[in-house]
């Protein structure tokens, strides 16, 4: 349980770290940060899906915390309220697309 709990906090600060650095270095949207954060977690699910060496650990605790759904929806929700709706279906669009194209490639790379 404390390796979960470990792997949990991991995952957490380095979603963490990608998405306050995107925000601090580039003048990309907010919501790019935590698209590259999810991206990063889905090419790690479908490679330690696939990965003899994994286990579930692997998977449920770092690339779980890695990935934050809620975020992403909050995001969205936001950019559209504040009428930024392109912003807001291009952010769902390249989720929905990028999240399954880099779970297979992941698993072509293990």
């Amino acid at each position: 349980m404390l390796a979960v709990a470990l792997g949990g906090a991991a995952g957490s600060m380095l979603r963490w770290a990608i998405a306050s650095s995107v925000q601090a270095y580039t003048p990309w949207p907010k919501w790019t940060g935590t698209f590259l954060a999810n991206m990063l977690a889905c090419l790690l699910a479908g490679w330690l899906l696939h990965d003899d060496a994994s286990s579930p650990f692997h998977l449920a605790a770092g690339v779980g915390a890695l990935s934050t759904f809620s975020t992403f929806a909050l995001e969205t929700v936001e950019d559209w309220h504040a009428g930024r709706r392109r912003t807001a279906c291009t952010s769902v669009c390249t989720s929905l697309v990028g999240g399954p194209v880099l779970i297979l490639a992941g698993a072509m790379l293990a």
